[in-house]
């Protein structure tokens, strides 16, 4: 679903513009499992997922939505107010098989004798199928607010101001070893918040001279999470 609006609120002073999009899939990954027993994820954490979605691996879902309102209380002055979301939740890269490379355990999980892997079948070496005990989770979720004001005092120069100022959030909650059996799980959480301040002043007063003089301010704070439970190495 797409859609763009445009249209003025105050005739030639103040304008309004939005545009979204909203797609949303199961995707073409099914878990052969519907995933493993949820009785052995409980004590984990909460937001595991054990077929909410069916026996679909991977569902996609990207939202997104833009708006702008702009002023202009002079003809020499306007000043544009913009916002812009996003979110995007794509888990394929991490609907993963299990190889026969990975030692012992590989080997009695691919063949079915591994206890904690029992009565599940293994998706080896099958197109599109996955065997994980849960389904993979890696939302991205972005917002910011942007503001632009552009100032021409006379025929000399145009004094421009760019504010912004963004927050992002991105998780990714991914059974590590791709098989059935709660052997390694993954966590890791970003959090993102930058802002910046630009102003820019262009001077055209004098003939065959153009001079830009401007300042520029930038900060960004980035803590990241990462925890890694490994059951079988913990038993």
């Amino acid at each position: 679903l797409n859609g763009y609006l445009s249209l003025p609120l105050v005739k030639d002073r103040v304008a309004f513009s939005v545009a979204a999009n909203y797609h949303e899939n199961d995707g073409y990954i099914k878990d052969i499992n519907c995933f493993a027993s949820p009785a052995t994820r409980t004590a984990k954490t909460p937001k595991r997922r054990y077929g909410t979605e069916g026996c679909n691996t991977a569902p996609f879902a990207s939202h997104a939505v833009r708006a702008k309102l702009r002023f202009t209380p002079s003809d020499n002055l306007s000043f544009t107010l913009g916002y812009n979301y996003g979110y995007i939740n794509d888990p394929r890269a991490y609907a993963f098989q299990a190889s026969n490379h990975l030692g012992v355990v590989a080997g009695q999980i691919l063949a079915g004798t591994y206890a904690p892997a029992a009565g599940y079948r293994q998706a080896y070496q099958m197109r599109d199928r996955t065997s994980l005990n849960f389904q993979p989770y890696t939302p991205d979720e972005t917002n910011e607010v942007t503001l632009l004001g552009v100032l021409k005092p006379g025929d000399s120069g145009e004094l421009t101001t760019h504010t912004s100022y963004f927050r992002a959030w991105k998780a990714t909650d991914i059974d590590g070893d791709g098989t059935p059996a709660d052997i390694t799980s993954i966590i890791a959480v970003i959090h993102r918040e930058t802002f910046t301040q630009a102003i820019d002043y262009d001077y055209k007063g004098v003939k065959n001279l153009d001079l830009l003089v401007g300042g520029f301010f930038f900060y960004d704070h980035t803590p990241y999470y990462y925890q890694q439970v490994n059951s079988f190495v913990a038993a």
